[in-house]
This record gives C-alpha cells, sequence and structure tokens, in this order.
C-alpha cells in the first residue's frame, strides 16, 4: 500500500516551494511560494501548460500586496521565460539599493553572543569609521575562542583570539 499523500512531483514543488519561502526569509509556505516554485522550473509541464495571461493573473493574485513595480517586474520575468533569475535579481536590486542609501552590510562573527550595548558600540564604530549607515547580521562561533570577526562587501576584520593565536604560533615555529 502506498503511504504517500502527495505524488513525487508534488513533493518537489513543496520542497522547491519551501526553498523559495527560506531564501526570502519568510517563516511560512504561501501560495507565492508554490507558484514561484513552478515557475522557477522554466521546462516544468505545469508552467508551459499555463498561457501568459493566466501566469500573469496568478502573479498578481498571489503578490498583489506588494508594490505594483514589483508585481509587474516578476510578471515580465514569467511573460519572457526568466522566473529562474527572480532570486538573483532580487538580491542584486537588494545590493544596489543598499548602495544608493550608504548603506554597507556586515556580517559579525563572535565567540559568544553579544549583548544588546556591545551591539550597538560595535555598529557606531563601524559608521563612524565606514562614513555609511551599517546593517549587520550576527553569529556565533565558538571556535574564535574570543573576540569577533566582522566581514563587508570588500574588508574582513578578524580580531579573534584564535587569529592571534595562529601568529603566536607562527611566530614561535620560526
Amino acid at each position: 500500500m502506498n503511504d504517500r499523500k502527495f505524488s513525487v512531483r508534488a513533493e518537489q514543488v513543496l520542497r522547491c516551494a519551501q526553498a523559495a519561502a527560506g531564501e526570502l526569509g519568510h517563516g511560512y509556505v504561501g501560495c507565492e511560494h508554490l507558484l514561484l516554485a513552478m515557475l522557477r522550473e522554466e521546462g516544468d509541464a505545469a508552467c508551459r501548460a499555463l498561457n501568459a495571461s493566466l501566469r500573469s493573473s496568478l502573479v498578481e493574485k498571489a503578490l498583489g500586496s506588494l508594490p505594483e513595480y514589483v508585481v509587474s517586474f516578476v510578471g515580465l520575468l514569467c511573460e519572457k521565460g526568466h522566473i529562474s533569475e527572480f532570486f538573483d535579481c532580487a538580491e542584486e536590486y537588494g545590493r544596489m539599493y543598499k548602495h544608493f542609501l550608504s548603506v554597507s552590510e556586515v556580517e559579525v562573527i563572535s565567540a559568544v553572543p553579544l549583548t544588546e550595548s556591545e551591539k550597538s558600540a560595535l555598529i557606531s564604530k563601524l559608521e563612524k569609521t565606514s562614513g555609511k549607515k551599517v546593517s549587520a547580521h550576527y553569529s556565533v562561533d565558538a571556535s574564535l575562542l574570543g573576540g569577533i570577526i566582522v566581514k563587508s562587501e570588500d574588508t574582513v576584520i578578524d580580531g579573534s583570539l584564535r587569529s592571534k593565536l595562529g601568529k603566536v604560533k607562527e611566530v614561535i615555529e620560526k
């Protein structure tokens, strides 16, 4: 007896929809994610079966709460058969928009979680140094032993204890 609730193809679409939701930072899977999952694969039979006007109306229905320029852009990607490039386009748009606003995105890796006051002091220092507004994403890596690493678009500041101990080791071994 088959215990599957969905066909293999339906499970693939659901996995793709979950990935789409994750890429967008959404904690749920909605109709917009299912639509993107089906449209993402240009060779998909479901996508080919939908005529351009139906695809357009589905996009508008799924993404209707977003600004008109976003809905129009996604509709154009569908119409031209380039929906699979949506996430690359969105990522590039985000980079360009942040550049326009003079926002620098940084990744901060620390050995232990930073307190809010430590985060605030770090952001202030980075903004003063760079002359830009700074948006930070934080993560913890205990293997650093202590200190932090700050990564921006073109710079890495490694103030970790692991790095400093590595440099001491190099000096000793010479």
